[in-house]
């Protein structure tokens, strides 16, 4: 049985947090611990395992540190291709480890990625109430691993995608597309069966539609042609 998000809406009560762990890039980070302090919420804060927080590395180089939930990451001045990559390793290495998303209310593109990464419990505007903040961290850490996997995410303040092609193997396509100069390659790194990985593909190019004609086998022409199509606002009737 499918629920809605309306049905995992959890109830509000005061007690307190220990701690969450926070992973978010250095110019948001101290503002958003104090906030948090100020919410009664301790933290525990992670670092990505890269030099550059604005270029993601090499695809066969791990991302994340060790990870335990539940996890606010706070993906505000975060690079696109860095969220893909942050969703593809939570997919992959840590899909259990309840997590609670802030972002920015026109990031399209996560929001709509979001859903096809099983740890995200939420997406959240980065201006969200600190007691609505608090109320889905508590949830999060309370329902953990126990949470139906076809569960979508809640959205808080932020509008619920319209895209329905959800499939953690979307984001393996995405990430392999960044590290590679073309689709073969691309194909070789995503770890993914070849014919999986043309079969996803496909279908993640007609949810985007993404005709072939238009990047003629160029992984980089590709990658920016889905992430644009994945950033449009919806069309209205």
């Amino acid at each position: 049985m499918v629920l809605a998000v309306r049905d995992l809406a959890p109830a509000r009560d005061h007690r307190p947090i220990v701690s969450v762990s926070l992973m978010s890039t250095v110019v948001r980070r101290r503002s958003l611990i104090r906030r948090l302090e100020e919410a009664g919420i301790g933290c525990h804060v992670l670092l990505l395992q890269c030099d550059h927080e604005d270029v993601p590395p090499p695809s066969d180089v791990p991302l994340l540190p060790p990870l335990t939930g539940p996890l606010l990451l706070d993906t505000v001045s975060m690079h696109p291709i860095m969220q893909v990559t942050v969703l593809h390793e939570l997919a992959t290495r840590y899909p259990h480890v309840p997590t609670l998303i802030l972002t920015r209310s026109a990031d399209r593109v996560l929001h709509r990625l979001a859903a096809s990464c099983p740890s995200v419990y939420a997406v959240a505007s980065e201006t969200v109430p600190s007691a609505d903040l608090v109320l889905w961290l508590r949830h999060c850490g309370a329902v953990g691993p126990a949470r139906a996997p076809q569960v979508r995410p809640a959205y808080l303040d932020v509008s619920a995608p319209p895209f329905t092609a959800v499939d953690p193997r979307f984001l393996a396509i995405l990430v392999a597309l960044a590290h590679a100069p073309s689709i073969e390659r691309a194909a070789a790194i995503s770890l993914l069966p070849e014919r999986t990985f043309y079969r996803k593909l496909r279908q993640l190019r007609l949810a985007c539609n993404v005709p072939a004609r238009m990047y003629r086998g160029r992984a980089s022409a590709l990658l920016h042609l889905l992430l644009d199509a994945l950033a449009a606002p919806p069309a209205h009737p």
